[in-house]
Parts: C-alpha cells; sequence; structure tokens
C-alpha cells in the first residue's frame, strides 16, 4: 500500500480538540495539560482511522460536533466516528477506549460494552464500533458468532466502498457491501449489529 504523507501536530498550548484534516493529511493532537492525548494510544489511532479512511476507503462524514452518547448523529458521521473508533482497537487488540485528562481518564470497551443501555441504534457512534468489534473479534456471545472476520470486514472497506463510491457511506452502506461481496453468513452480522439496535438487512 502507498501511504500519503501524513503529518502530526502536537504542542501542549493546543487546547483544539484532536483531530484529522484530510484537507492537509494532518492529526492536530490536543496537549493542553487539562486534556492531553499524546499518549493516549486509543485517541491517537482513531484518528489514524481517520486517516484510513480517507486514502483507503471512503468517508462522506459531514463533521461536526459529536460524543459517545449521542444516539441521533447524521449516518455518514456515526459511520466514520465508529469506524475510527474500531480501527484503533482493532490495530491495539483491546476492546477497551481510554482518554485520559488532567486528574484521571474516562475508560470504557466495546465487548460488553460499557454504558450499553446508551449505546444504541444507528445514531450512536460507540454502537457502530462495538457491532464492528464483534465482526472481527473471536466468536465469544450469544449474538456474536462470528469469528474473525476482519478480512471480509475490510473487503467491503476497502475494496467495495472505493469501487462502487456509495454517496453516503453509513451502516447500510457496509451491510449492503457485504451482502454484494457475498461474504455469507448473514444472520451472524445480522444478530451482531442487532445487539446494538442496529438493524441490518
Amino acid at each position: 500500500a502507498a501511504f500519503a504523507r501524513l503529518r502530526v501536530l502536537w504542542s501542549t498550548s493546543n487546547r483544539d480538540r484532536t483531530e484529522f484534516n484530510g484537507n492537509n493529511n494532518t492529526i492536530r493532537l490536543r496537549g493542553h495539560p487539562e486534556d492531553p492525548d499524546e499518549y493516549d494510544d486509543p485517541v491517537v489511532l482513531h484518528e489514524f482511522g481517520h486517516y484510513v479512511a480517507h486514502f483507503f476507503s471512503r468517508d462522506t462524514s459531514p463533521g461536526g460536533d459529536h460524543n459517545l452518547f449521542d444516539d441521533a448523529l447524521p449516518l455518514p458521521l456515526t459511520w466514520s466516528e465508529g469506524f475510527a473508533t474500531w480501527f484503533g482497537s482493532e490495530v491495539r487488540q483491546s476492546p477497551v477506549y481510554m482518554d485520559s485528562f488532567g486528574t484521571g481518564a474516562f475508560v470504557m470497551e466495546l465487548e460488553t460494552p460499557t454504558f450499553a443501555s446508551r449505546l444504541r441504534g444507528p445514531g450512536n457512534e460507540m454502537a457502530v464500533a462495538a457491532s464492528l468489534w464483534d465482526v472481527s473479534d473471536p466468536a465469544n456471545e450469544p449474538h456474536d458468532g462470528l469469528d474473525r472476520r476482519r478480512a471480509q470486514l475490510w473487503d467491503v472497506i476497502n475494496v467495495h466502498f472505493r469501487a462502487v463510491l456509495p454517496p453516503d457511506v453509513t451502516v447500510q452502506s457496509f451491510c449492503d457491501g457485504w451482502v454484494a461481496r457475498g461474504h455469507g453468513q448473514l444472520a451472524g452480522l445480522r444478530a451482531a449489529f442487532s445487539d446494538r439496535g442496529i438493524n441490518c438487512p
């Protein structure tokens, strides 16, 4: 794979939120002591996930404010953020997401997931991330019958999305791509997403 140049900017005076900018291929890390991100691997890899989606998939997110507990986000934004969080966990092979701040840390995990009753629906980014985690991790829960389907997942994201160029990339686009690429195990796919309140026809 040919990786485009990526700049990562960090400063202790940066109070802005950590983010990836696809216009100039830059990740800006928040470094202010109130909420530093330079050692928060899940946060850094989340932003690198946006870079991966930008160069090796298709991302139609409109951007904008969002938080982990929103449940009515625009679906392209939900997909983009959920994919990026899943990517960071997949790289680290850990369902635990952590974001430190000046006096402690926010920690949650995708497997159960933490705050399960609040992370539901296609408009919630963590519901998307948790569903993707169930696709790529071992089959280890009643609703999780898919066993390490990483290659199939990446085939949809890397090959299908770039070939078809859906106008809006959403969870529905992913489910459609899974079917179009003939990856089967549809009952298992539906169950994994249904556990988080997402309909995957």
